[in-house]
Parts: C-alpha cells; sequence; structure tokens
C-alpha cells in the first residue's frame, strides 16, 4: 500500500486504521474475473 501519510503510527492491534481493515477485507473477497 502506498501512502502520503503514515497510518502505522496510529493504528493500534485493537483499532486499526480503516486503510488497512479495508485492505485485508479486499484481500479477502472472492476475485471476480
Amino acid at each position: 500500500i502506498g501512502v502520503q501519510f503514515h497510518p502505522e503510527f496510529t493504528s493500534q492491534p485493537s483499532k486499526p486504521h480503516p486503510l488497512f481493515t479495508a485492505f485485508i477485507k479486499s484481500a479477502l473477497k472472492p476475485h471476480e474475473t
């Protein structure tokens, strides 16, 4: 993931940044062909 800011600095294991949760949800979704 490439962004201009550092969301990993404000994320916590119990409250991840929405960027990370969206990335994981997208990766777990079945791919449409």
